[in-house]
């Protein structure tokens, strides 16, 4: 059923809808129930059981966050902002309304993101040129890929400062709200500094480890350990994919706003 099924947006579901979220939680340790089957084969991404995951966490951290590059480029400049556009992978719908305005507004923008992205036909062009048994993973390998192109072509799709200077701003102002009580997002934001996990996608060996790391998190045997091998077959038209399609989403809901200063990072 995944394999021929295009996905549908879930902006109006209360619940989040992306598998990724359960490769976070699995990373951080949370084992709080996944979002339906249902939901999660509709958007062609696979159910991941965190409890039945038995695998030690990577040594260089590959197990990623997988798209927050995008979500943190196209966040509103405002510290708050960008914190909740990566607190939304780790909270569920009651308990968005415990945070402030500045995090729920980040939160709801990157479920607008999630839904745009999951409905627009070049995303979902992109999905069918990965073939079986890689297809019913597409969703994951397509949000690293993106990220990938991204980083590579930061000169182009970034915003001001160089990716490095980005990253650094980025760990800065999260690691600002790692008290936040929800301690998967603590765990996650220290991984992602000490790994540098926003550059790493740069190169095709980060984006190599990091899909085996999150191959690892499923309880079934999965393909992404090979997937870096659909990358580098349609190269080319992946990146073409991602060239269509970030202005589209950067028009929607990029950054209008100056990038963010040291000032505001401190």
């Amino acid at each position: 059923r995944a394999e021929s099924r295009d996905r549908v947006p879930f902006v109006h579901h209360p619940r989040p809808s992306r598998c990724v979220r359960w490769v976070n939680a699995t990373l951080s340790g949370n084992r709080a129930r996944p979002t339906s089957g249902t939901e999660q084969v509709r958007a062609g991404r696979p159910t991941i059981d965190t409890r039945a995951s038995s695998a030690p966490p990577s040594q260089d951290g590959a197990t990623k966050l997988v798209n927050h590059l995008a979500h943190l480029r196209l966040a509103a400049p405002e510290r708050e902002e960008m914190v909740g556009q990566v607190l939304a992978d780790f909270v569920t719908a009651r308990e968005i309304s415990s945070f402030s305005s500045g995090i729920q507004a980040g939160i709801r923008r990157h479920q607008r993101i999630d839904a745009f992205t999951d409905g627009h036909p070049v995303f979902a062009r992109a999905r069918r040129r990965i073939r079986p048994p890689h297809r019913r993973f597409a969703g994951v390998l397509l949000d690293v890929f993106f990220d990938h192109f991204l980083a590579v072509e930061w000169h182009a799709y970034g915003v001001g400062n160089s990716l490095s200077e980005f990253a650094q701003s980025c760990y800065r102002v999260l690691g600002l709200y790692r008290e936040l009580p929800v301690p998967r997002y603590s765990r996650a934001i220290d991984a992602m500094h000490r790994n540098d996990w926003l550059v790493s996608y740069r190169s095709l060996e980060g984006v190599d480890r990091a899909l085996r790391g999150i191959g690892r998190r499923f309880p079934r045997e999965n393909p992404l350990e090979t997937g870096i091998k659909v990358l580098e077959r349609d190269y080319r038209a992946f990146r073409s994919d991602f060239r269509e399609f970030f202005p589209l989403v950067e028009l929607d809901f990029g950054r209008t706003a100056s990038p963010l200063t040291s000032a505001q990072a401190r």
